[in-house]
């Protein structure tokens, strides 16, 4: 039985519920139907099994609902990625995602210019998209438990309706902490203009002497903490015991592909000089067919960056197909070159390093696995003054 057969009647206010369902992909179909009555304004799809949101189904919804469709709750689903056509509903006011598997938004979510609420918690996400700091209308953003390292800068010269942020539960470097725990307008303000709210708090209530610095001074403590940092989790990936150890770590994280794929570009790189370029290629697929793309079938896809991930799919798209990626506003590229597929690879394996140090690592030290390696721990500078 359809499910338009199964659902007859509609909520008075306009409001469609398919929760608890079961349902498995995204039911246009009894969207379709409910469509010609031109009437829904809230689609609640909560508690499914719901992996993908097809984007031709949200240009389809668009067209009949442009002007009426006003919430959208996908949560407690299994969506791993948010199509750019969420943008052609743009009259959306809530969009709720949470606990869900989506791992980057589209930088095309900043075009949603009437939302006022927008909850993405319990996902993978390991940024948020600078172009949010074009909704206009946003009042209440929540993306807690994710793994969220800063705040865009832009942040703080957009968004200006924006009076409740709920961050907790990520790895949040960028404002610092002292920043952070004073509340969004202090963020805010920070992101904005970091020297002049430093020095406005120091004229107001002799703010931390910590912050009492010059902000390139503070750019510089926290280069020189992540170079620490850094070091630190290359000299644990030299040492065989505490990279087996690791490794055995992000096993128990269902994050082990980090390290794989850092492994496997460092041997490609350290193999370069005796490669053909041929043999160079064909290894550079084999590494972003298995962590990078989409349709890999071995589950091995790493949390890269949205926009480094499409620079990704772009650049192998010319390589395995021999033609360019989808851009109705270009011409046939090249083939990419030696030097492109090696800035590319290299850039994508900084991101991951950027993750296995500012998350893995942190919490590795704190594991089982680390204490029965029987390394130190190591020892840290006391950055807080």
């Amino acid at each position: 039985m359809s499910l338009i057969n199964i659902f007859t009647g509609r909520n008075k206010k306009g409001k469609v519920k398919l929760d608890k369902l079961a349902l498995n992909r995204f039911p246009l179909e009894y969207f379709k139907e409910e469509a010609k009555q031109s009437t829904t304004t809230h689609i609640s799809l909560q508690d499914n099994l719901i992996e993908e949101i097809p984007p031709r189904d949200l240009y389809e919804l668009s067209i009949s609902w442009k002007f009426s469709l006003q919430e959208l709750i996908i949560s407690n689903n299994s969506l791993s990625s948010l199509p750019r056509e969420i943008s052609l509903l743009s009259q959306l006011r809530t969009l709720i995602l949470d606990n869900n598997k989506i791992r980057s938004l589209p930088k095309d979510i900043g075009k949603l210019n009437c939302l006022e609420e927008f909850s993405i918690c319990s996902n993978k996400l390991t940024e948020l998209p600078s172009e949010m700091s074009e909704m206009s209308a946003l009042k209440r953003l929540r993306f807690s438990d994710n793994r969220v390292g800063r705040f865009p800068r832009s942040f703080g010269l957009g968004l200006p309706a924006l009076k409740v942020v709920t961050y907790d539960r990520n790895y949040i470097v960028y404002p610092p902490e002292r920043v952070l725990v004073l509340g969004w307008a202090s963020i805010k303000s920070y992101l904005a203009e970091p020297l002049k709210f430093i020095q406005t708090r120091l004229e107001k209530d002799n703010f931390d002497c910590a912050l009492n610095q010059r902000t390139s001074k503070s750019e510089e403590r926290i280069n020189s903490e992540l170079t620490e940092l850094s070091n630190q989790v290359l000299k644990l990936l030299s040492n065989k015991t505490t990279r087996a150890a690791f490794a055995r770590f992000l096993q128990r994280e269902y994050s082990l592909e980090n390290l794989l794929f850092w492994e496997a570009v460092d041997r490609l790189h350290q193999q370069e000089k005796v490669l053909l370029i041929e043999d160079y290629q064909t290894e550079a697929v084999s590494i972003y067919s298995r962590f990078i793309s989409s349709e890999n079938s071995e589950g091995c896809e790493i949390n890269l960056p949205y926009l480094l991930k499409e620079k990704c799919d772009a650049l192998f798209s010319r390589l395995v197909w021999n033609k360019p990626s989808y851009n109705s506003n270009t011409e046939a590229q090249p083939m990419p070159t030696h030097q492109e597929l090696k800035n590319i690879l290299q850039e994508a394996q900084n991101s991951i390093f950027y993750l296995l140090t500012l998350d893995s690592y942190q919490r590795f030290l704190k594991s089982e696995e680390f204490q029965h390696s029987g390394e130190p721990l190591p020892i840290r500078r006391n950055w807080s003054n």
